[in-house]
């Protein structure tokens, strides 16, 4: 069964989450009559508020994410290339099986930009690597199913569209689609992903032994580090819980080697 330990700790390296355990392990502990007037758990409790009111009111979401998307920013596109591969995301087989009409989520955005560059280099060859819902099909519903789904009558030839579907994070997205292409020494190709996956997604690629230009897509950020109050918790919760599984992601597969560094 595929459930690296990885997997189970990654959760709690997320400030948001950890924090909530936290505050509710403290509530609990001060009900036991020993702890009610406990000044560590005052502390903590304090603490926890301190941080969710200063991540309402600063973008600390905003400051986490935008390194990792200016890491590879939007450089001019070759006048001729190999191919595209384009790593899946949060497109979601379940619901669309259910809702009968592709969901793809925050990854709508990778596929967009991927009708783009299939305008610019016509007839070129697309990878499209990972499986999102790997033990999960509704209504034999699959991943390669909702992208085809959402690329129709977008111009794309989908012929020219092939699907590695063994891969379940991103080293293996590497890897496969390396044994896949085959890819030719000084080849150019293309990697489209998320700007702030990017740094980690480049390094996995470079540890199989394969060179691809950075093509970043759907960003978060403006690229600056606005000093501003904003009063919006939902989104800076969601920047900072994606910049922070980036850092942990860069962080432990570094520590497993599958990629040289921990940063690109």
């Amino acid at each position: 069964m595929f459930f690296p330990i990885s997997k189970l700790i990654g959760p709690f390296m997320i400030p948001t989450n950890l924090f909530a355990v936290v505050l509710l392990c403290a509530a609990l502990a001060s009900f036991l009559p020993s702890l009610k007037s406990s000044r560590f758990i005052r502390a903590v409790i304090l603490i926890i508020a301190l941080f969710y009111f200063t991540l309402t009111i600063l973008p600390l979401g905003e400051w986490a994410l935008t390194p990792l998307e200016n890491r590879y920013a939007q450089t001019k596109l070759p006048e001729d290339i190999d191919g595209i591969v384009v790593l899946t995301s949060d497109e979601d087989p379940e619901t669309t099986g259910y809702r009968t009409q592709p969901v793809l989520k925050n990854s709508a955005q990778r596929y967009l930009y991927l009708i783009r560059l299939a305008e610019r280099y016509p007839g070129k060859p697309i990878i499209i690597t990972g499986n999102t819902w790997a033990k999960r099909m509704a209504h034999d519903v699959a991943t390669k199913d909702v992208i085809l789904a959402a690329l129709q009558g977008s111009g794309i030839n989908t012929e020219v569209i092939r699907f590695e579907e063994k891969s379940r994070n991103t080293r293996e997205n590497a890897l496969f689609t390396k044994e896949l292409v085959n890819p030719k020494e000084g080849s150019n190709w293309l990697l489209v992903t998320s700007a702030f996956h990017m740094p980690r997604s480049i390094l996995c690629f470079e540890g199989v032994g394969w060179q691809v230009k950075p093509t970043p897509s759907d960003y978060f950020t403006k690229g600056n580090y606005p000093l501003k109050i904003i009063m919006n918790l939902s989104e800076q919760a969601r920047y900072l819980s994606l910049a922070m599984h980036e850092y942990y992601g860069l962080a432990t597969y570094w520590t497993h080697g599958w990629i040289k560094r921990p940063w690109a």
